[in-house]
This record gives structure tokens, C-alpha cells and sequence, in this order.
């Protein structure tokens, strides 16, 4: 299963982390780029709109 997280703020990251729990391949979009280097940095995969 493939998730789209369109955020990787406080809630965002909570998201993240629980569904990479869940085995869940787990696409962040993100428009900050601080927040998408950090998402990026974790091993997530980051997309822009």
C-alpha cells in the first residue's frame, strides 16, 4: 500500500511514523524546504506539488 503524507510537520510526522509501522510505503509532499530535507533525511521519500 502507497500513502501520501502532504505534510511533514508535528502532526505530519506522527502520520508518518505510525503508518511506517504499519508497513506502509509513505510518499511526503512538501513545499518547505527545511521540512523536506528533514523528511528526506529520515529516508522518506519526498515529492513537491
Amino acid at each position: 500500500m502507497v500513502l501520501v503524507v502532504g505534510d511533514y510537520w508535528d502532526v505530519g510526522k506522527g502520520c508518518v511514523a505510525a503508518l511506517k509501522q504499519a508497513d506502509t510505503h509513505v510518499i511526503v509532499i512538501e513545499i518547505d524546504p527545511i521540512c523536506a530535507l528533514h523528511a528526506f533525511m529520515e529516508g522518506h521519500q519526498v515529492l513537491s506539488l
